[in-house]
């Protein structure tokens, strides 16, 4: 699996999307799929599931016209002054894409940064989402009036 999602590094470094016009995928950002921090390395399991998701990466940003989630925070990063590295404070967006894939049967969440200052949007992770049954009951409906029928306000029940 590993194999299959090198070479889908390789053949799309840079992805058009819609939302954000052009996303590049760094080789450095990859090896996040095989480790939490430069210490820890992760599960064969958890990795080779991260590599599987990764594989559907260039479906998801092409066909995505809207993110689903966003984020602003400052962050030191590592920027090249001269000839070293220097740590600075930047404001960093970050952009996340929600695709279901497998026929309807998983999550695939896609998170992009833009540094501010800069003009790239980069990728950053893919993360399998495998723990939210809730969003399955949300989503499949037997028809439309099960629909609509959960569309309705429901009181919850006053503690006493």
């Amino acid at each position: 699996m590993k194999n299959k999602a090198i070479a889908c590094l390789k053949n799309n470094r840079k992805i058009h999307c819609p939302a954000l016009w052009e996303v590049k995928i760094k080789p450095e950002w990859f090896k996040h799929i095989e480790w939490k921090n430069k210490n820890h390395k992760r599960d064969q399991s958890e990795s080779y599931v991260r590599y599987l998701c990764f594989l559907h990466i260039p479906m998801i940003l092409e066909k995505s016209w809207l993110y689903q989630e966003y984020r602003e925070e400052m962050i030191d990063i590592s920027v090249k002054r001269r000839w070293k590295y220097i740590k600075e404070k930047k404001v960093v967006q970050f952009y996340w894409f929600v695709a279901i894939v497998n026929n309807n049967k998983n999550r695939v969440k896609v998170v992009i940064r833009k540094i501010d200052g800069w003009k790239n949007w980069e990728y950053v992770s893919v993360i399998p989402v495998w723990k939210w049954k809730w969003y399955a009951w949300e989503i499949f409906f037997d028809s439309a009036d099960d629909f609509l029928d959960s569309l309705k306000f429901q009181e919850s029940k006053k503690p006493s």
